[in-house]
């Protein structure tokens, strides 16, 4: 077998199990993204890595299985699990924001672009969240993407999957919760 097959069959199995677990975070801006943009536009601000969890395709399927085989007694988070196929939650400490007002237009057009919706901005005081969503064909949603900030932390969340029937599980075994955010 000539040198450059190899290498390219060589190459390609060690990329592709990488490929396949970072797939699907490409079509929202990545918190690394998130936080250069902040700071970008507030001179001063500084946030730092805490965490940062992906859970792609074949990582969500094995945590399925597990869950399954674990035998896990929280019956409604397995039944809302099985919709989901892929997760990535960042966490970062501010250090330092100062209270300038952070213009998110740039991060709502970029998102637009690309087919989400912005469902959520809300500001309490210090606290700032904005939550995305994003539908098929078929008006079903199918990702959400949250950004919550406040003096302490930037945490953002990515999720893809069948989002509505995630709600849907959640308001059927909370119905309470239902009556309590739209009313009677």
């Amino acid at each position: 077998m000539p040198k450059q097959i190899h290498g390219i069959r060589t190459l390609a199995v060690l990329v592709l199990p990488v490929a396949l677990l970072t797939a699907g975070c490409r079509d929202t801006p990545s918190a690394a993204e998130l936080k250069f943009e902040i700071e970008r536009q507030i001179p001063g601000a500084h946030l730092e890595r805490e965490s940062h969890i992906h859970l792609g395709r074949v990582a969500m399927s094995l945590a399925k299985k597990i869950v399954r085989w674990a035998n896990v007694e929280d019956e409604e988070g397995v039944r809302m699990m099985r919709h989901i196929r892929k997760v990535c939650v960042a966490t970062y400490r501010v250090h330092s924001l100062p209270a300038e007002e952070l213009d998110t237009r740039r991060l709502e057009q970029r998102l637009a672009k690309r087919g989400w919706e912005a469902m959520v901005k809300e500001r309490d005081g210090n606290e700032r969240t904005w939550v995305f969503t994003r539908a098929e064909e078929d008006d079903a949603i199918s990702n959400l993407y949250v950004v919550a900030l406040d003096r302490s932390e930037l945490t953002v969340v990515d999720l893809a999957g069948r989002i509505d029937r995630v709600m849907a599980d959640a308001f059927a075994d909370n119905p309470d919760e239902l009556v309590e955010l739209f009313g009677p």
